[in-house]
């Protein structure tokens, strides 16, 4: 700014008559160009568009129609391999983990068929994540389960099985969670379980990052089936460290390879740029992978600064409803939406026809999602989301139809080029905006209430994201509670996250919802081709579709129930001094 000054000073004291004022009001132009550049931009610490556009080639087919008919097949390989029997769930158990099913296996499995719970065998999350357990002894395990627990304001509660009950220690303040697993914890279910202790985690945030090295010999212990040997490395005590700004970010990738990206990376870096065509989430195990991304430290707001952050760094079991991949913290099925199911929080009476419905991508919210500061809070995932999409001038990347060459039999073709745009060109297919400021610093609630404005605006309830054909989930502080309503309504459902959820196993993604990355940048070509193209339009109604008849069909109140039985099955067996010994159906 100082420059532009001088540079205006200098050419008013010039004489009219000098021949070079005209090139010092040019060069005037420059430092100028930058400021405004720089108010109508963001810095995101990377950006939505591809200086290298010009040489990025066409592709016959666009990436959302390959991924959605890859889905398909997908889905359908998924559900026509499951076991029809018995004896072929137990080979397929023993296939995939190397080992045989708990004792209640076959009981399990009798019910599960006899409800029409379809995915018997896809329980990969919850096996993978119980892993690291085998490498410890079960009296360690034992040991920090009850320690965890005592701990004064750790906001864990205590269960234990019993003779058949499930007792609750310490849930005063959350007594609705107890009420909802009472109805998991049926008679039948408890014939089946032994007596066992377990933590539940009250915080919307996960609780457990084991160190890597740790992990490591765990994992190894498992293997050999000789954790008891080991019982010497490992403490029963378990601490909660409050982690601060200022390692946030390590303490939260402790888990992660020394030699990993999320251990390596700078804490402050600007991103390359990503061709579009391969931004479109393809593997949603690699697009969630913590430790892969770097990134994430200066994109979402559990990363940057939580509400909370109490975390405990020792393999110990505690149950979550949901953990990014570096967490170690054992997922259930979300009490939380067994309890919407309980109270039927979707009524089809309140929705609306596909065809009805507004051809736009709607989320509204509160600034949830950590604590914002001055300095942090506009890297914040909903923030950023609103800041990116808000804003007509930023720079988007697009695709479009173009004709291609003709075929052999003299039929034109097409194909789809990637092209450089402005916010603009989409903005009237999109409603998303912050609804409300809060998690703040003063002077950073007060910048945020000018950026965003929400009084301006009319309060909108549930029943808004039944207006719109695509609804667009987005993290708070943890999993977002909206998710299950939407895949249950008449609405396409596009999900951003960085955790993972129980029902993720039974979800095809392309097929039942759409995945969004975290850095954004296909977002505004999955808002265009899902809004303005015919081949969009016909995807993102299969996608409602399918998503509200698969739900109906795999996340039903006994689906929960069945799910949360398996889970204690597993869980009971590892906390068992004997349990190399105990089996199913032997």
């Amino acid at each position: 700014m100082s420059a532009a000054v001088a540079l205006i000073q200098g050419a008013i004291a010039l004489p009219k008559a000098t021949r070079h004022q005209k090139w010092l009001a040019l060069l005037l132009l420059i430092p100028l160009a930058g400021i405004v550049r720089k108010e109508a931009s963001i810095d995101l610490g990377y950006s939505l568009w591809d200086g290298t556009i010009g040489r990025v080639a066409d592709v016959p087919i666009h990436p959302i129609q390959q991924l959605a008919s890859d889905a398909l097949k997908r889905h359908r390989h998924l559900v026509a391999g499951q076991s029809k029997t018995l004896e072929a769930a137990i080979k397929e158990y023993e296939r995939r983990y190397g080992r045989k099913p708990p004792p209640g296996f076959d009981v399990w499995y009798k019910a599960a068929t006899q409800r029409g719970f379809i995915l018997v065998d896809e329980f990969n999350s919850l096996m993978e994540g119980l892993e690291p357990f085998w490498g410890v002894p079960p009296a360690v395990l034992r040991a920090r389960v009850a320690a965890a627990t005592q701990i004064s304001g750790s906001r864990l509660i205590r269960y234990s099985v019993r003779n058949r009950h499930l007792m609750a220690e310490n849930d005063g303040e959350a007594t609705w969670i107890t009420n909802q697993l009472r109805l998991w914890f049926t008679p039948e279910v408890l014939e089946t379980v032994p007596d066992i202790m377990f933590a539940f985690n009250l915080l919307d945030e996960p609780r457990v990052v084991a160190p890597f090295d740790e992990l490591v010999e765990a994992q190894f212990a498992s293997k050999l089936n000789s954790s008891v040997g080991l019982s010497k490395s490992f403490s029963e005590t378990v601490g909660f460290d409050k982690a601060n700004s200022n390692n946030m970010w390590d303490s939260m990738t402790l888990s992660c390879d020394p030699k990993s990206a999320a251990r390596k990376g700078p804490s402050r870096f600007r991103l390359p740029h990503k061709a579009l065509a391969s931004s479109f989430v393809s593997n949603t195990s690699v697009a969630h992978d913590v430790c892969s991304m770097p990134d994430l430290q200066i994109q979402h707001g559990f990363f940057i600064a939580p509400e909370t952050a109490s975390i405990a760094h020792s393999i110990v079991p505690i149950f979550s409803q949901a953990r990014p991949s570096s967490f170690q913290d054992i997922l259930l099925p979300s009490v939380y939406y067994g309890a919407k199911l309980e109270l039927h929080e979707y009524q089809e009476s309140q929705d609306m026809k596909w065809d009805e419905k507004e051809n736009i991508v709607y989320w509204a919210g509160s600034s949830t999602g950590g604590h914002t500061n001055v300095k942090n809070w506009r890297n914040f995932h909903r923030q950023r989301l609103v800041l990116v999409t808000s804003h007509n001038t930023t720079r988007v990347r697009l695709m479009k139809k173009v004709p291609g060459p003709s075929s052999k039999d003299g039929n034109t073709t097409s194909t789809w080029r990637t092209y450089t745009s402005k916010m603009g060109q989409i903005s009237s297919k999109i409603k998303i905006r912050i609804s409300a400021v809060i998690q703040c610093e003063q002077d950073a609630c007060d910048m945020q209430e000018a950026a965003f404005r929400p009084d301006e605006y009319p309060k909108d309830d549930f029943k808004a994201t039944y207006r719109a054909m695509y609804n667009l989930d987005v993290d708070g502080n943890g999993f977002s509670g909206r998710y299950l309503r939407g895949l249950l309504s008449n609405s396409a459902m596009m999900k951003q996250t960085i955790f993972k959820e129980w029902i993720d196993d039974w979800l095809t993604p392309w097929l039942h919802y759409i995945p969004v990355n975290m850095d954004l940048v296909e977002f505004p070509e999955l808002i265009r081709f899902f809004t303005s193209e015919p081949e969009g339009q016909e995807i993102g109604k299969s996608i409602a579709m399918a998503s509200k008849d698969w739900v109906q069909k795999t996340i039903r109140k006994e689906d929960l129930t069945l799910a949360l039985w398996r889970v204690m099955l597993e869980y009971a067996r590892i906390m068992k001094d004997d349990r190399d010994s105990l089996q199913c159906c032997s």
